[in-house]
Order: C-alpha cells, then structure tokens, then sequence
C-alpha cells in the first residue's frame, strides 16, 4: 500500500472492490469507514487495524486486505498498522457481521500468520493467505 494515513489507506483499498460489490458507491463506504474510525480507532495492535463501517453502501459483506511496508500511524501513540483489512457490512446483517468478526479475531491471533503475511515479499502471497484463512 502507498497510503500514509487511515483515511488514505480506506481509500486505496474501497478501490480494490470491484463496481458492482459496491451497491451504493465506494464514496458511501470510505465516508461510513472513515466516519466509524473517527468514533473509534479501530486499531488492533501488533501491527493490524480493521476499518469497518455498516452500512447501507452495501448488499453484501465485502473484505479487502493491504500490507503498507512502512506502516501507517494507527495507533493511539502513533504506533504503525502494517496489515490493513477493510470490511463493509450490509446494516441489517449483523449476525453475519458477529461471525466475520469471530473469525477475524481467530485469525489474528494466529501470530505464524501475521508474521508470515508482514514477511513475505509479494502482496499477492498476503492476499492469497488472506483468501485461504477466511475460506477455512
């Protein structure tokens, strides 16, 4: 990722989503995203953060990975998130949103994980990875 702060990095990978996972415009997602980090820092630590949204801006759950090489200031001591995933969930499906998060944080806290998506080279080895660990 080339992005140097969450709302720029919000935005790089809304583009990521093709035009038709985004019913209601990916300006709609970024403003629900940004809008719901400024609430609340959605920061995880050891170099993860989750910017979310619920919103109307989408039919269906839509995820999207970024790995910033130098990290972006995230945290509340502006400590640096290295891996980034964006996710827009339909308001009405909260359930659907309680399991994406379960299986967000069961990801996570798989360190070998973590360290390999920061380690490895290519980013198309994290998104790969990434689309394994939320199919299993």
């Amino acid at each position: 990722m080339h992005a140097a702060t969450p709302e720029d990095a919000i935005q790089e990978l809304a583009a990521l989503f093709p035009d038709n996972a985004i019913a209601g415009g990916r300006d709609k997602l970024e403003t629900a995203a940004i809008e719901r980090e400024r609430e609340a820092s959605t920061w995880l630590g050891k170099g993860l953060a989750l910017p979310h949204a619920r919103t109307y801006a989408v039919s269906n759950i839509v995820a999207a990975v970024g790995r910033s090489d130098v990290g972006i200031p995230w945290g509340p001591n502006g400590e640096q998130a290295q891996i980034i995933v964006l996710v827009g969930v339909p308001k009405p499906q909260v359930r659907g949103y309680l399991e994406l998060v379960r299986r967000l944080i069961a990801i996570f806290r798989d360190e070998s994980r973590v360290r390999a998506w920061l380690d490895a080279a290519d980013p198309e080895v994290v998104r790969a990875e990434w689309s394994r660990a939320m199919q299993g």
